[in-house]
């Protein structure tokens, strides 16, 4: 018998709750914030946590780093509803057991759940190593890093801001601005505004280090 509980919408968590429950599983409830996963993992002895990153509109990430602190001998299984590259380095640097697609099938889950709750890793090194070649050779690694700044920057591009109003947001002078904006174009090796913006745009912003207001 494996514990479980899940962060996700009510409806999906159900349904992966009804699957679990018909393997033999046991689901605790549903979690959706450090608040319900406080008074859950209190009331129950939990195995394994099922985090949508982005349920909710939370960042999930902060759930993920909750467990680790405070249950550390609870395996994470992060379900998305796509699996990205940048998901998969993320998922790396936090030492979650599984990324899975939430399009997997119900029994394969539910497989995928009993061998996490053995301590078993299933996402594989050379996996998380051709995610990153390709974020290094995309330019999303060098974006991943950039100083605030120049995130707020990037961001307010995404926007469709224009120089004078991205100076008013980060408080630097129009012309600054310019010059930081030549400067991200040739370290993301772009061409110019726009495609700076479908890159954001395409960026799969798992730890929200781009305000996006």
């Amino acid at each position: 018998m494996v514990a479980v509980a899940i962060h996700d919408t009510p409806l999906v968590a159900d349904g992966i709750g009804t699957c679990l429950k018909e393997n033999n599983h046991t689901y605790t409830g549903t979690i959706h914030g450090i608040e319900d996963a406080e008074q859950l993992f209190a009331e129950h002895d939990v195995n394994v946590v099922i985090i949508d990153p982005k349920a909710n509109k939370e960042t999930g990430m902060e759930l993920v780093k909750w467990v680790q602190e405070h249950y550390p001998k609870c395996s994470i299984v992060l379900l998305v509803p796509r699996v990205s590259d940048e998901l998969i380095d993320a998922a790396a640097h936090l030492q979650v057991a599984a990324v899975l697609d939430k399009g997997i099938h119900a029994n394969d889950l539910a497989r995928f759940v009993e061998r996490v709750a053995r301590g078993e890793r299933l996402l594989s090194g050379e996996e998380v190593k051709s995610a990153r070649a390709r974020l290094e050779r995309q330019g999303y690694a060098t974006l991943a890093n950039l100083g605030d700044v120049d995130k707020d920057i990037m961001a307010a591009i995404g926007n469709g801001y224009t120089d004078r109003e991205i100076a008013n947001i980060v408080y630097l002078s129009p012309q600054t601005v310019r010059n930081r904006v030549s400067r991200l174009l040739q370290r993301l090796g772009r061409e110019n505004r726009t495609q700076l913006a479908l890159m954001l745009r395409d960026y799969d912003d798992v730890f929200g280090r781009f305000r996006t207001g």
